[in-house]
């Protein structure tokens, strides 16, 4: 099954570094810009923590120290 993904992953590469005029290795490792962006668009997906919620390393604790 990892061999067909690796085949997927790479062929997809591949048609993108064409369309793009670009290499692969090129595409494989993203510029600091375009990591920012998929940060902001990744933390977009979420609610807004209101004030004063607890974090997960809050619960964890918490699951921790009592149980």
């Amino acid at each position: 099954m990892a061999g067909n993904t690796d085949r997927n992953d790479t062929q997809r590469l591949k048609t993108q570094a064409t369309a793009e005029g670009k290499t692969q290795r090129q595409l494989a490792k993203p510029l600091p810009a375009e990591v920012k962006a998929e940060l902001v668009r990744c933390r977009k997906l979420s609610p807004p923590v209101e004030p004063g919620a607890p974090l997960a390393e809050d619960v964890v604790r918490e699951m921790r120290d009592t149980g």
